[in-house]
């Protein structure tokens, strides 16, 4: 067996990684393209490179929406380490009481503190998902 023959390459995991550190224009061009001959694969594909910071490309409707369905402490634990500005949004976006309580969450310091954000950023970008899957977000900004 030759070297060649050994190797192997997981074409859709590195195409979700590709994904997930190109420009939004250039990352829609190609998922375009590739909607055309397999909607289905661009959308799954869609869905494994988003990341947390996809949310601030969101409107405002659909930020409340996703409000909605995701409690306000998982998404302070969420917020904690992402950029001012989307925290600001976010806040600003939800009701008051949701507001404060995610702000609450987002400014204490905890144990494992990485492990719980990690995992909160997770149950966010599923209800996206989610949300996506029911056509009440569009992941095509």
């Amino acid at each position: 067996m030759n070297s060649e023959q050994s190797i192997f390459l997981n074409g859709r995991a590195q195409i979700v990684e590709m994904l997930q550190f190109m420009e939004p224009d250039h990352k829609e061009v190609l998922l375009k393209n590739l909607r055309m001959r397999n909607p289905a694969l661009a959308n799954e594909l869609v869905e494994q490179s988003l990341t947390f910071d996809y949310i601030e490309r969101l409107s405002d409707h659909e930020l409340r929406i996703i409000i909605n369905y995701v409690q306000a402490t998982i998404m302070g634990m969420a917020m904690k380490n992402v950029k001012p500005s989307l925290q600001r949004k976010i806040l600003s976006i939800a009701p008051r009481d949701y507001a404060e309580e995610a702000y609450s969450i987002m400014t204490r310091p905890l144990q494992n503190e990485e492990v719980h954000i990690r995992k909160a950023k997770v149950r966010v970008l599923d209800t996206l998902v989610s949300l996506y899957k029911k056509k009440q977000i569009s992941l095509q900004n």
